[in-house]
């Protein structure tokens, strides 16, 4: 558990990923949403993250203010808004990746020395807990 605590301590707190401007999580999930996603309007981020159209609204004028993403009407509907990033929405995308990649290198340098049956019995473990862990109701997790 303090591994996972710590992992979720880092990813918590708002950081700069390479810009001038803090980012919280809801933001670059944003950002990587937008990025990495078909989905470039309200309604589809909405659904992509699993959020309603009021948050992604919200986030995106979060994102807008702070010069991460700009908004145009979509000239094939104009009843709706295109959201793409600017340069430096992608900036703070590709600093989110590379921590995400410094991240699975320390696990990888860590795992890659264990020989296979290990790493699968490590990999059931995990997933046994896992599933043990999503039958609890969430609000019992956090009482």
């Amino acid at each position: 558990m303090d591994i996972f605590d710590k992992y979720q301590n880092i990813y918590k707190k708002a950081m700069y990923f390479g810009t001038d401007s803090l980012l919280y999580n809801s933001e670059i999930n944003m950002i990587t949403c937008i990025s990495e996603s078909n989905e470039h309007y309200i309604i589809g981020l909405a659904k992509e993250l699993g959020i309603t159209k009021g948050a992604v609204s919200q986030i995106v004028k979060k994102l807008e203010k702070k010069g991460m993403i700009t908004k145009f009407v979509d000239p094939g509907n104009r009843s709706r808004l295109f959201i793409e990033l600017t340069p430096k929405g992608i900036c703070a995308y590709n600093q989110n990746n590379e921590s995400h990649r410094l991240m699975n290198s320390i696990f990888i340098s860590v795992l890659k020395n264990l020989p296979d049956d290990k790493i699968n019995m490590l990999l059931n473990i995990l997933k046994e807990i896992k599933s043990k862990i999503l039958t609890i109701p969430a609000d019992y997790l956090f009482l």
